[in-house]
């Protein structure tokens, strides 16, 4: 998020030369990589600072063009996160679980350490208040653009509390609950330009008494590296009681994650150092069905987590799994019986291939259970199902173009620095 701070100047002095231009599609592109709902959230935050630019800039036509090919930058850069995410929900998926809206809001307005999984900041707090004091206070001393980013902080810090009507919102608008989830997403997407505008008010503003002007940062100083002490100290000795139970430390419930023998994370945390990295996959689930492909829409509640649970974390274990060298994987197990509907714990998307036994497993063969468990017939004895992913074309065609565009980025920088 810091980064994107720069690029709010860029766009309210309405001048943008080419290596803003890069700057602003790069920084996009690079929030992609990581969420893609980040950069839902973060793009209104652009738009009060380049309705401005426009109003501003002296040649209009280079100024909106230039945003254009920056968007356009952002789009190409981001086609390898872009294109496998549509091609995914070309199936019916799994929604991620919708959740009850206003527990999931920014405390930042109503600070408090509830336990050492508190989303609680109390220096952020403390900086939020600062934020709306000084700007009312200060407002006619501000400059322009600090009193935008300390609006458009604001606007953000607030959306994502219980000041808003979350209850009315996930009524009316029930596609929330799974996709946005914790309203306190965009709270969190505040904090870095809030930090930002407290620091420049406190500059431009510049109190006379210097004991202020020195002694306030040392205090927020002091009392973050306080908080942040305790705080880890809390966690490290919560994560080594031999009591705190595993699904606590993983911040879900005891329906949502499931170990065949391991119950608190004192037992875990062994597998972190081992060689071998498989255990830790093997010995603990989260149970988990998002974007799951099913054959009909399915509600994620409790219910569907303890199908997955059943059809999935319970099963895959007595299944033995080898990668292949040319990127495929073959389960293989032995069957007492043969069986016209077998329950196996994988999951086939549009584009997945399945072979059994050496035979291609065509879609007529194949059945699906309510969380995508695939039932197939298998054979007495000894049963190979290899599964592999072939990408669209269009798919990889947009993983090549972004691969391209990043390269040729990260050379335009290169020769720009050596130049310089």
């Amino acid at each position: 998020m810091p980064m994107v701070i720069p690029s709010l100047v860029h766009l309210f002095e309405g001048h943008f030369n080419w290596r803003r231009t890069v700057y602003l599609g790069v920084v996009v592109a690079l929030l992609a990589q990581f969420q893609v709902l980040t950069v839902a959230i973060v793009l209104p935050m652009l738009l009060p600072f380049f309705a401005h630019g426009v109003w501003v800039a002296q040649a209009k036509l280079r100024f909106l063009g230039r945003i254009v090919l920056a968007a356009m930058l952002a789009i190409v850069l981001s086609l390898n996160t872009i294109m496998p995410l549509a091609e995914v929900y070309r199936n019916t998926l799994i929604s991620p679980v919708a959740m009850n809206m206003v527990p999931q809001t920014s405390p930042i307005f109503q600070p408090m350490y509830t336990g050492v999984n508190s989303n609680s900041d109390i220096v952020i707090s403390v900086m939020a208040f600062l934020l709306l004091g000084m700007t009312i206070a200060f407002w006619k001393k501000l400059s322009v653009v600090t009193r935008f980013m300390a609006i458009v902080a604001l606007v953000y810090l607030v959306v994502g509390t219980s000041l808003v009507p979350w209850h009315l919102l996930e009524t009316n608008y029930p596609g929330l609950r799974s996709f946005l989830q914790m309203p306190r997403r965009i709270s969190l997407t505040g904090y870095a330009l809030t930090i930002v505008v407290v620091g420049k008010v406190f500059m431009e503003v510049r109190p006379d008494n210097n004991v202020v002007r020195h002694l306030t940062p040392v205090i927020l100083a002091v009392v973050s590296v306080l908080l942040l002490t305790q705080k880890v100290a809390n966690n490290v000795y919560y994560v080594q009681n031999e009591k705190t139970p595993l699904y606590a430390v993983l911040q879900a419930t005891p329906r949502n994650v499931y170990s065949p023998d391991i119950h608190t994370f004192v037992q875990l945390q062994p597998l972190f150092h081992d060689s071998d990295m498989g255990r830790l996959i093997y010995h603990v689930d989260r149970t988990t069905p998002d974007y799951v492909p099913v054959d009909s829409t399915t509600e994620t509640h409790q219910p569907t987590y303890d199908a997955y649970m059943n059809s999935f974390s319970k099963q895959w274990r007595p299944y033995q799994h080898i990668v292949n060298g040319d990127g495929t994987m073959t389960l293989q197990w032995k069957s007492n019986v043969a069986n016209k509907k077998r329950l196996i714990p994988v999951v086939a998307y549009e584009q997945t291939r399945l072979k059994m036994n050496g035979k291609t497993v065509n879609e007529g063969m194949l059945g699906r259970n309510v969380v995508g468990a695939l039932f197939i017939p298998d054979k007495k004895g000894i049963n190979k199902l290899t599964i592999s992913y072939v990408p669209m074309f269009g798919t990889m065609a947009g993983i090549v173009a972004s691969l391209i565009a990043w390269i040729a980025v990260f050379l335009n920088v290169a020769i720009w620095l050596m130049k310089r």
